[in-house]
């Protein structure tokens, strides 16, 4: 009976014992060891690993994964990998490096969700070997790292670290190293991890790992340094090594020629207490008259200057041909330039290379394709990066800020990486991220996983735009139906807010200043995003997404059978279309208003999604848009916005003449040498936003003209818009295969060839 009471029985879940422990309240390195023999080399060895928050897997001295992928309090993810390419017959030593966040999330990565326990957790599958996690698995808290908010204004990614060398175990994750003087781990009981929640509950990690492929710097300036140009350059080229004097300084800044997201790797010999800074940074800032900074050429070093998150490290001077000290940050870094500062010790300083591991998720490129618009090709290249370096185990809003999967920012990105790749695994693990996150009253939070309770109702909306797109793309019915009840309680709670009038009344307001955020688009007229009607009662575009919702979920329904709920949910959009047209539409103005009898200002946004919903349709739809692009006055769609109004003015008839001005945000950023999409032009915070990769779904669904027109993608029509290009050209991925489209403009017509690659499914040319 002992055997099955929780409180004996133990687990393979490990740590340190508490009272060996400091500062539990902090964030915390902890390290793991396991040394074993083997007599021959296996067939196989397979792991299941995981960990709370972070960790890093390495097998002789060798790093063979990294993970886990983003949990929360529901399920928690482990991953599986085998070992065999990197087992040697003799002494082998399995090592894990594991950062902890303390479960207070403000003191940690927000978008890291923390379990109850601190863990690290490896088990063999079949137990031939006995290296599960147990207490012949050595343990050693890591003193030397210091973990930290980014910065004293910016504090979502706690992925600052000061690390002084001195106090590292060099070499501790080698066969070589003795690790007769560290504890052995602490064994938590069953009774100790919670059944049924995290971490007890893991699940195989449901995105393949994140790839790694070492890149070079190139040399932008050298701001100090008594070391020439071209020695520089050859040093990171890895052509040549640089000794630098002792107590010399040497301030360079470098390029990796793209924004990226990566680990930064500095390998050395010597230089004890030789001081190491490295700045991250999106771009160069110009300074104004008044003292403030301001982005314009991110490449003008000569103007501008360097501004951003800085990391540190200090020389322990031990490094030897045999085992080289090195320095790279647990966690990734994003940046397009680096500034390396070296402030050498006592001690000269042999600098052996300096690299980085570009990072992210693997996705695969299908969909190639080329405009007459030599500058929209362009777009496209700076779309399709930023589009990349948004996605790693979620897709993130902006990598160097806040990587955290926002509901309306992640909708059109998973409809990038549908055009471009075919690819739904990240799609659906984020679809089941946001089911996760559902809350009883019917909302789901507005960006997951997080750490802490962010809500803008108008997000949980597009959630449902999300499963309506999976449906259209991959029509998978089973995975549909696991989430159409969670779709149905987000219609419910917009239901229950509907007034005296039919429309839904005021939900939220600022952020910070109400219990939910009216979030609807960084437009500079508006404060904190959320139009000014707020301040006199409820929002217009929260009408419109309610009622774009309900659309998307009768179609939802129709496809699953649920013939009832349809017809429901299309009644009730109906219905709601009619009040909006008769509480806020303003007559004098030929406009809607952004609440109703609100007439002080008017937006783009409203125009736009009364077009989208079907409340103006035909010449109704033509005019108003027509009035909307005209009128200077409006409040106008950001990037962030851009996509829903490239589909207003396609859905009322002005793709021809409305287009190409569209483009002139994005001719700014080329123009400024970005080589990622902007969050917001006129704000330029983050230089790399998903939600401006427009152009990943414009020239191939709509220029060149390839949408699913039934369930699952099985017909595909072409129905190419020229717009204001004279010809276009390329082969796009679907969930089903490959089409290849080419169009020419030949006097008043337009040409059309296309060949089925590997489409497996009917084309219809419309």
């Amino acid at each position: 009976m002992d055997n099955d009471n929780p409180w004996i029985k133990k687990t393979n879940y490990i740590w340190m014992k508490k009272e060996n422990v400091c500062n539990s309240d902090k964030v915390i390195i902890m390290q793991f060891r396991r040394e074993f023999l083997l007599e021959e080399l296996p067939d196989n060895m397979i792991v299941e690993v995981s960990a709370d928050t972070r960790y890093s897997l390495m097998v002789n001295g060798e790093e063979v994964c990294f993970g886990p992928r983003k949990g929360d309090t529901h399920v928690w993810y482990y991953d599986s990998i085998d070992l065999k390419e990197h087992l040697i017959i003799g002494k082998n030593v399995i090592a894990a490096k594991v950062l902890r966040y303390p479960t207070e999330s403000s003191l940690g990565n927000l978008s890291m969700i923390r379990t109850e326990i601190p863990f690290f957790y490896l088990k063999e599958t079949d137990n031939k070997y006995g290296i599960s996690t147990d207490e012949q698995w050595k343990v050693k808290q890591c003193y030397g790292i210091q973990v930290l908010p980014e910065s004293d204004m910016s504090r979502y990614l706690w992925n600052k670290e000061i690390v002084d060398g001195c106090l590292l175990d060099h070499g501790w994750e080698t066969r070589e190293y003795d690790d007769s003087q560290w504890t052995s781990a602490s064994v938590y009981k069953s009774g100790e991890v919670q059944r049924g929640s995290s971490p007890r509950n893991l699940k195989q990690r449901p995105i393949p790992f994140l790839y790694k492929k070492e890149r070079n710097f190139h040399l932008k300036c050298i701001r100090q340094s008594q070391i020439g140009e071209q020695e520089w350059k050859e040093w990171l080229n890895g052509n040549t090594e640089l000794k630098l004097e002792a107590g010399s300084c040497h301030i360079v800044e470098l390029d990796a020629q793209e924004l990226t997201t990566g680990f930064p790797v500095l390998s050395f010999m010597g230089g004890k207490h030789t001081e190491f800074k490295f700045l991250v940074a999106e771009s160069y800032w110009v300074q104004k008259e008044d003292g403030s900074f301001v982005k314009r050429d991110r490449e003008d070093e000569k103007s501008g200057r360097l501004i951003g998150y800085e990391d540190c490290y200090i020389a322990a001077g031990t490094g030897c041909e045999a085992l080289i000290e090195r320095y790279s940050p647990f966690l990734f870094k994003t940046f397009r330039f680096l500034k390396l500062t070296i402030l050498v010790g006592d001690e000269p300083l042999q600098l052996k290379s300096f690299v980085y591991q570009e990072t992210g998720y693997p996705l695969q490129v299908k969909t190639h394709v080329e405009t007459s618009d030599a500058q929209l090709n362009k777009i496209w290249d700076i779309s399709l990066r930023t589009l990349k370096r948004c996605m790693h185990e979620t897709y993130e809003d902006c990598p160097y800020y806040e990587q955290l999967q926002y509901a309306m920012d992640t909708r059109i990105q998973i409809l990038f990486t549908y055009y471009v790749s075919g690819d739904d695994r990240l799609a659906r693990a984020c679809l089941d991220d946001f089911y996760r996150s559902l809350r009883p009253d019917g909302l789901t939070n507005c960006c997951y996983p997080s750490s802490g309770t962010n809500l803008i109702p108008g997000f949980s909306l597009y959630y449902i735009f999300m499963l309506y797109d999976h449906m259209m793309y991959y029509g998978d019915k089973n995975f549909l139906i696991h989430y159409f009840l969670g779709a149905e309680k987000i219609l419910e709670f917009f239901e229950e807010k509907r007034e005296d009038n039919g429309l839904i009344g005021k939900i939220g307001g600022y952020n910070g200043e109400h219990e939910y955020w009216s979030f609807i688009d960084w437009t500079q007229k508006w404060k904190w995003g959320v139009p000014n009607a707020i301040i006199e009662g409820s929002l217009t575009m929260e009408n419109l997404l309610y009622v774009l919702a309900l659309q998307k979920m009768s179609h939802i329904a129709d496809y699953l059978g649920k013939t009832e709920s349809g017809n429901y949910f299309r009644e009730t959009a109906d219905d709601l279309k009619k009040i909006i047209l008769e509480n806020c539409w303003d007559e004098e103005a030929g406009l809607f208003e952004d609440g109703p009898g609100y007439k002080k200002d008017y937006s783009q946004h409203t125009q736009v999604f009364a077009v989208l919903t079907g409340i103006a349709k035909g010449e109704y739809a033509k005019e108003l848009m027509e009035k909307t692009l005209e009128n200077q006055d409006l409040a106008k769609c950001s990037v962030a916005m851009s996509w829903y109004l490239f589909r207003a003015i396609e859905m009322s008839g002005l793709y021809d003449e409305g287009t190409k001005s569209l483009w002139e945000p994005w001719r700014k950023m080329l123009s400024e040498h970005m080589t990622t999409c902007v969050e917001s032009p006129g704000e330029g915070r983050s230089d790399c936003h998903a939600w401006g990769a427009t152009a990943l779904y414009e020239i191939p669904a709509v220029i060149l003209g390839i949408r699913p027109t039934k369930p699952g993608f099985t017909e595909a029509s072409i129905h190419p818009l020229p717009g204001y290009l004279n010809w276009a050209k390329g082969t796009v991925a679907t969930p089903r295969g490959e089409i290849y489209v080419e169009w020419r403009k030949e006097s008043e017509k337009v040409k059309i060839t296309y060949e089925n690659l590997t489409f497996n499914g009917k084309i219809e040319i419309m």
